[in-house]
């Protein structure tokens, strides 16, 4: 989230986490996918 404050220029994290949070269960399951990839190889789901 904080990259995404920065990115987006947002002078708070309340902008950013207001705007944007409903998007971040997706995200979060796609980063760990990608995690589990790399340390074990494959798809975990």
């Amino acid at each position: 989230m904080k990259v995404v404050q920065e990115v987006l220029g947002h002078s708070q994290m309340r902008i950013t986490s207001d705007t944007y949070s409903h998007v971040l269960p997706e995200l979060q399951r796609e980063a760990a996918d990608r995690l589990g990839d790399v340390l074990f190889g494959g798809s975990a789901g």
